[in-house]
């Protein structure tokens, strides 16, 4: 739960809110206040664009293709293991109809649509 506590300041200065985070203890019957502030003058966190696992997956895919590289050099590049890059193009393996289905949904979500992991809950329940 979140309260908004609005900061007492004179009429020159800009408003500053407190955002107070209000987190139950389970092992207290205490309730514990977090104040953190939102700081003017840094910018606004930008807003999170998710990125679609199939067409992600193919675009992985096609550059390893291009470039000739096996799953090591990209895993290096985006700073993940190569476990994680098996992950991206083993979703490649799903049916081509459903592949299609889920590519026409688009790229660049402002909110996730379809999961990695419901994907690979279909694959393995085929």
């Amino acid at each position: 739960m979140f309260l908004q506590i609005p900061n007492q300041c004179r009429a020159d200065q800009p408003k500053q809110g407190w955002l107070a985070n209000l987190v139950a203890s389970r092992t207290r019957p205490t309730k514990t206040f977090t104040l953190t502030t939102r700081r003017p003058d840094l910018p606004p966190e930008p807003s999170r664009t998710f990125r679609h696992p199939i067409i992600f997956a193919r675009e992985l895919k096609a550059e390893m293709e291009v470039k000739d590289l096996n799953q090591t050099a990209p895993a290096e590049r985006m700073g993940v293991t190569r476990a994680r890059i098996s992950q991206w193009l083993t979703l490649l393996q799903l049916p081509r109809d459903l592949i299609a289905d889920v590519e026409s949904l688009g790229d660049n979500w402002t909110r996730r649509l379809v999961t990695e992991r419901r994907l690979r809950g279909i694959m393995s329940s085929d």
